[in-house]
């Protein structure tokens, strides 16, 4: 079954009364839309994908933290973000998404600068730019954003070279370790030790035999992280936290981008019995307080 069915099948068999709920498209234009036209609710809840791209240290010019502090200034998370939707993509400079234990609200990522982007290429020795090959899913979720990633970059002379296959496929090529940058998005168990661990200790890199998802083979923030670990002490683990959060954006490991909340479309017969803020299953439960109304 092709991806357009895929995506469509959800509203279709909805409009025929088949479907009470399903997962929607994340994207302001869609709930507008689907609200409207459906006459349907639409639920945006908690946790956010947080949308992150990791750059490939194992690949040049991505080794030169001069090129990765260039690209950091040359992209535009507010742009992002009004493409997305403001009710659906919420900004978080942080390598951990906002709510999880041990996120530090305080930090900030580099801000938006072209002239800084162009001279800090220019001080690596690509005056002129270069071109990378970048390897992304077609899901519109994490395609949509690394195009408009592509024309930004596209603006300081990186041309980005994107390379779009189909999402299992997408997988592997990003664990083989042939992308120049990896835009990726995933919500976990919400403890910073969770994201830390998988996206940015080194036992964590890709092409290793302990290989998760480092898809930035970083590796400043590893004591911190193991610290963190065995620390009795919230407040001290805490801390440890936010040093290794620091440590990683200091070092240009990733740009995080913006948290992508998830999205249900329901009838309005259907009532879950709660008010749906998060769910850690990414989808509503249904449970002895769930009615359908005829």
């Amino acid at each position: 079954m092709g991806n357009q069915v895929l995506k469509t099948l959800p509203s279709v068999l909805f409009r025929n009364g088949e479907l009470d709920a399903f997962y929607g498209t994340r994207e302001d234009r869609w709930i507008n839309r689907f609200k409207k036209e459906d006459k349907a609710e639409v639920d945006v809840f908690q946790p956010g994908e947080l949308r992150t791209l990791h750059f490939n240290q194992s690949i040049k010019p991505f080794d030169d933290i001069r090129v990765r502090k260039a690209i950091a200034h040359a992209l535009n998370r507010d742009v992002l973000i009004s493409f997305m939707g403001q009710t659906v993509a919420k900004s978080n400079p942080s390598p951990v998404p906002g709510g999880y234990l041990g996120h530090d609200a305080t930090l900030e990522g580099l801000p938006h600068d072209i002239e800084k982007a162009k001279a800090l290429l220019a001080e690596a020795g690509h005056p002129d730019g270069f071109e990378a090959t970048v390897y992304i899913t077609e899901r519109p979720a994490l395609l949509t954003p690394m195009q408009i990633i592509q024309a930004q970059l596209r603006k300081v002379g990186i041309n980005v070279k994107l390379e779009v296959t189909e999402h299992s496929a997408w997988h592997k090529a990003i664990r083989d370790n042939v992308s120049a940058m990896v835009l990726y998005g995933a919500a976990r168990f919400p403890v910073a030790d969770t994201y830390l661990t998988q996206f940015y200790h080194s036992a964590s890199a890709v092409k290793t035999p302990t290989a998760v998802t480092n898809f930035s083979h970083c590796n400043v923030a590893d004591s911190q992280i193991e610290a963190a670990r065995s620390e009795a002490d919230a407040a001290k683990q805490i801390a440890l936290w936010g040093e290794a959060q620091a440590a990683i954006i200091e070092e240009v490991c990733s740009v995080p981008l913006f948290e992508l909340q998830q999205v249900w479309g329901r009838s309005p017969k259907l009532n879950y019995g709660y008010d749906l803020k998060g769910a850690l299953s990414l989808g509503p439960i249904i449970n002895e307080t769930t009615t359908k109304s005829k």
